[in-house]
């Protein structure tokens, strides 16, 4: 016993000095200006995906056409959601919010929200709910009479019964979450005499929203032009085809070039990808990729030197501890986790959802475009639905961070299972995907100065890191 707490004041003391590197470094970043424009280029595999990619190099802002909202869960996750709330509420834009905090959750994000609110008001709305929030019967339903017994009693619960918890609650939280958003936006939508969609992100902390941009080769070919999906024979007939819709604009991938200084929202409003404007489909399911947690910053001293943010030298200082600037290199595109989805709320109780089952991964069952089931074969169960990369506008990165980030941030006791998940990960050799690193630029500008943006991602990041390592120190005497 004595051991593991020494085990975890280390890990914590190496935390300490990795939160710290690159404060120095403020003088170290240099700019790219060109006409006061700052571009970013991605290694490429053919000149023409090398088109696509900097086709746009527009620095103007158009107003976003709606607004997006996130159902999220939360355990403490207070060193992660300063930069997943910024990202969000610049990218979609996310303008509201609704937060379940897990009940063993030491720490609680409040203070993080209100700092948001108050700089971003009007303009961002959130919610902070515990269980008695979202569930009318916690006093006597069966089932949540066990969750509250199992809470209570957590060093002495099987993992099994913990998880079993666990999603019951995510399922009660999505199904509520949804139903307030759509009460919600049914009555703006009246209030403005419009019908504007409330698109509705399901992603974890360590989950990013992003462009699907087209990477040619370090790609490979499209899952419907292989056999049986499993990429082992290519249809180089069929993914040249493919390529030729891309490159010519006709694929809805193809356009997005002309969209990567806008919001999600206004590439939506377009109506180039027929998902989101399709009848009696409210949802999209995307593919995740799996992000390495090899910081590709890291000098020989150990300083942190991220690339240019476009939004100064201050805002350089803070982009060096962000996970959407350190962690650039990734897995193969199409090797699938569990998808995640998006769903329209102004559409969700027209359809009837078991509550039980409900999760971010295919919320809607078949009324999620962007999934499939794959056929069954001989002498395997079913196959849980697959979601074809090639087909979609927008993936979702994520970031497992390091090993001894992700035990500070997300538990102890996951060190291990984060360092397998690294090792596993089949890294894209001499790849590194730039295409998030344009946002904190943009959200200079949404928030108004460097000193701000710094304040809300790097500075609320390294007080959130100081409470959780004060948890952890309680935890572990």
């Amino acid at each position: 016993m004595i051991g593991k707490r020494i085990a975890v004041l280390v890990s914590i003391l190496f935390f300490v000095l990795l939160q710290t590197r690159g404060l120095n470094g403020l003088n170290q970043y240099t700019m790219n200006h060109n006409d006061g424009d700052n571009t970013f280029s991605r290694a490429a595999s053919t000149n023409k995906t090398q088109i696509l990619r900097e086709k746009s190099t527009s620095q103007h802002h158009p107003p976003p056409p709606f607004t997006f909202a996130a159902c999220l869960i939360m355990k403490d996750g207070n060193v992660l959601l300063p930069e997943w709330l910024a990202y969000h509420y610049t990218f979609l834009p996310l303008r509201r919010l609704i937060i379940a905090l897990d009940p063993l959750s030491q720490t609680s994000p409040d203070w993080i929200l209100e700092a948001f609110n108050s700089t971003l008001a009007p303009n961002l709305e959130t919610t902070l709910w515990k269980d008695d929030s979202f569930v009318d019967d916690l006093d006597s339903n069966p089932s949540w009479l066990k969750i509250r017994n199992l809470t209570r009693n957590a060093n002495n619960a099987s993992q099994a019964d913990l998880h079993g918890a666990y999603l019951l609650r995510q399922g009660t939280f999505y199904h509520m979450c949804m139903k307030k958003l759509h009460q919600e936006a049914e009555e703006n939508n009246i209030a403005h005499n419009q019908t504007q969609p409330l698109w509705t992100i399901l992603l974890d902390l360590d989950e990013y929203l992003a462009f699907n941009n087209y990477e040619g080769e370090l790609e490979g070919p499209p899952r419907f032009c292989t056999t049986d999906f499993n990429q082992k024979i290519q249809d180089d007939e069929c993914w040249q085809n493919y390529e030729q819709e891309v490159f010519a604009g006709r694929h809805p991938r193809g356009r997005l070039s002309d969209f990567q200084h806008q919001t999600a929202a206004n590439f939506i409003a377009s109506g180039i990808d027929p998902m989101y404007t399709t009848p009696d489909f409210p949802c999209v399911a995307f593919t995740r990729t799996q992000m390495s947690g090899m910081d590709d910053y890291s000098d020989v001293n150990g300083r942190t030197s991220a690339p240019p943010s476009s939004g100064g030298a201050l805002a350089n200082n803070a982009t060096s501890v962000l996970s959407t600037f350190r962690f650039r290199k990734h897995g193969r595109r199409q090797t699938n986790l569990k998808g995640k989805s998006i769903i329209d709320a102004t559409q969700y109780p027209n359809f009837r959802v078991k509550t039980m089952s409900l999760n971010p991964h295919r919320p809607l069952g078949d009324k999620c475009l962007g999934a499939y089931k794959a056929p069954r074969r001989p002498g395997r169960k079913n196959v849980a639905a697959r979601i074809i990369h090639a087909n979609l506008t927008f993936r979702v990165n994520h970031y497992v961070g390091s090993p001894l980030e992700s035990t500070i941030t997300r538990g102890h006791g996951r060190e291990s299972a984060i360092q397998d998940r690294n090792d596993q990960i089949s890294v894209v050799e001499n790849h590194t995907d730039e295409s998030m690193q344009g946002w904190f630029g943009r959200f200079v500008d949404e928030v108004g100065d460097q000193k701000t943006a710094f304040w809300l991602t790097r500075g609320l990041m390294e007080k959130a890191t100081k409470e959780i390592m004060d948890a952890s120190v309680r935890r572990a005497l």
